[in-house]
């Protein structure tokens, strides 16, 4: 798997949201199933899951329960999103043991991105200025 970091900004906010990266990689991310989950803060014992907007009620009781949603679901509550602090998500496709794609959002400050989708890879080095491969 390739993991990359996207840092965009823009004023002053990461300029990275779950809605942007679930209709820029295409078909393939609304026809997943997702899973939402916490992510591991470096400098923390224990896990966070951090959202701001309407839908954050929503995807906050998906992280905790681990249940799977459709990705034209997640792309609906990513809508109403304003802004993902600390939060990960993974896409499968059928019966898959492994995601495909996970996307982690850390501390707003920057998007994680790990996939071994080629398209998905270029799109995303394509669309966004401040890219680094990990």
């Amino acid at each position: 798997m390739t993991t990359l970091a996207i840092h965009d900004v823009s004023g002053g906010v990461l300029a990275v949201t779950l809605a942007d990266l679930i209709a820029l990689l295409g078909p393939r991310t609304r026809m997943s199933s997702w899973i939402a989950a916490p992510v591991r803060a470096p400098s923390a014992p224990y896990d966070w899951f951090d959202v701001i907007g309407d839908s954050a009620g929503d995807l906050e009781a998906l992280a905790q329960s681990g249940a799977p949603i459709a990705g034209e679901q997640l792309l609906a509550l990513a809508r109403s999103t304003r802004q993902i602090i600390w939060g990960g998500f993974a896409a499968y496709e059928g019966q898959a043991a492994s995601p495909w794609l996970t996307i982690r959002f850390i501390d707003s400050s920057w998007c994680g991105i790990e996939t071994d989708d080629a398209k998905a890879l270029a799109g995303i080095r394509a669309h966004y200025s401040d890219v680094q491969t990990l």
